[in-house]
């Protein structure tokens, strides 16, 4: 073979080798927008009437199931296939893996809000199947992977998804009028909360976590002890305190809730620890405080409401009363949604499209008015949480309503900015 062949051979087999990561990064960001404007639909619908509304369900549904789900679908698949060190699948999978779960939490939160149930049953069907997309875009890549750490990285995303899966069907069941599921609601609804969002969601942020904080605060990424307690007790803990309420079995829940609250130790451990070792920023500071302190403070409501959650079910074994309102809105408000902040902060001037001139400006954008909101996010979930536990208390029960319209308001305020914010960031690149 003549020099200028072996040249032309080396160079297409280098071409062959570069992933373009484009349209993964692309999609990833377009699903990161998506979950923000989930986040405004779950805002806008406290505004509606309770009955209307099903109380909290339909905010809950919508601006944290709804906007965590289409958030995960969006970038768990671009974070395994990146951090595996592997080609990401077609963008065409990707594309449905982000696109149906977001049909369908949109029509599962119209068909039980308002109807016909049939509907809700359609959506969950179709949530189902672009969670199967997921399962395939996230874990496909790492079948090709050589990098070390594409056990872990599949290990985590199956757990996930498992939990995502039964959590779904549960509530399928349930739209769909299943006799056993209506007749045991009482236990099956904590139950598809543990897998829905202590299971899937947290398991899916404590492990990105790992990776994520440390970035952000300019630290090594040393998982360590906190990191692999943060794996077995988000992964293990919550689908087996599922089983135990589903079963009815108080041992097998209380196992469970042990396993979630060293979870929960292991996630303040691990922030506090990486916090300690952060680097210090010269640039860009507002926009690294924004990013930052989302994070920190999604990171102590995440251990928070999750060793509230793991105490509730340690006090009341496989009962209804292992489930508050009050730790849904701490693990949903003040960790679920903010930690999308933080990140989508982070992620849309690194990983979205564009360059170093378009970062920037993004960074600028992203980094506005971050200690008012900031603060307005702590104060009305402080707000939210206790309205939503007065229940439980009679002597302040009445005043319950007042405090989560306050909150509400407050986080709605700090929501609606970031969210406009993240718009303006996401158009530019167009």
């Amino acid at each position: 073979m003549s020099t200028m062949d072996e040249s032309s051979a080396t160079g297409r087999d280098h071409d062959a080798a570069v992933i373009d990561r484009r349209p993964d990064r692309a999609i990833a960001a377009g699903g990161i927008a998506a979950a923000g404007a989930l986040v405004v639909l779950g805002i806008l619908a406290t505004l509606l009437p309770p009955e209307a509304r099903r109380g909290i369900w339909l905010p809950v549904h919508l601006g944290i199931a709804g906007a965590s789900t289409v958030a995960i679908a969006a970038v768990l698949p671009f974070f395994t296939a990146t951090l595996g060190v592997a080609r990401p699948v077609p963008p065409s999978v990707r594309a449905i893996g982000v696109t149906l779960p977001l049909v369908g939490i949109l029509a599962v939160a119209t068909g039980i809000a308002w109807g016909p149930s049939g509907l809700a049953v359609a959506g969950g069907l179709a949530y189902l199947v672009g969670m199967g997309a997921v399962a395939y875009a996230a874990l496909a890549p790492l079948r090709r992977s050589t990098a070390p750490r594409r056990i872990a990285l599949g290990l985590a995303a199956s757990a996930a998804l498992v939990d995502v899966t039964f959590g779904a069907l549960l509530g399928t069941l349930f739209a769909a009028g299943a006799e056993w599921v209506l007749r045991d609601w009482g236990l099956l609804r904590p139950a598809h909360a543990w897998l829905n969002a202590l299971g899937f969601v947290g398991v899916t942020i404590a492990t990105t976590l790992v990776h994520l904080w440390p970035t952000v605060v300019g630290t090594r990424i040393v998982p360590g002890r906190a990191g692999a307690g943060m794996g077995v007790g988000w992964g293990l803990g919550p689908p087996v305190v599922a089983l135990g309420l589903a079963t009815g079995s108080d041992f097998i829940a209380r196992t469970g809730a042990v396993v979630a609250l060293s979870g929960a130790v292991s996630l303040a451990a691990f922030g506090i620890a990486r916090w300690r070792a952060r680097g210090r920023w010269t640039i860009d500071l507002a926009w690294h405080r924004a990013a930052t302190g989302h994070l920190a403070a999604g990171i102590a409501w995440g251990a928070a409401g999750g060793s509230a959650a793991a105490a509730l079910v340690l006090a009341n074994g496989a009962s209804p009363a292992a489930w508050s309102s009050a730790a849904l809105v701490a693990l949903g408000v003040g960790w679920v949604a903010q930690t999308l902040v933080g990140a989508w902060t982070h992620l849309v001037p690194t990983i979205g499209p564009g360059g170093p001139v378009l970062h920037a400006a993004q960074r600028s954008i992203l980094g506005r008015a971050s200690w008012p909101r900031l603060v307005g996010w702590q104060a009305g979930t402080i707000l939210l949480a206790a309205g939503a536990g007065a229940e439980a208390w009679p002597a302040v029960a009445s005043a319950g309503p007042s405090l989560v319209a306050a909150g509400g308001v407050v986080v709605g305020v700090a929501a609606v900015a970031s969210v406009a914010l993240l718009a303006r960031a996401v158009a530019m690149a167009r």
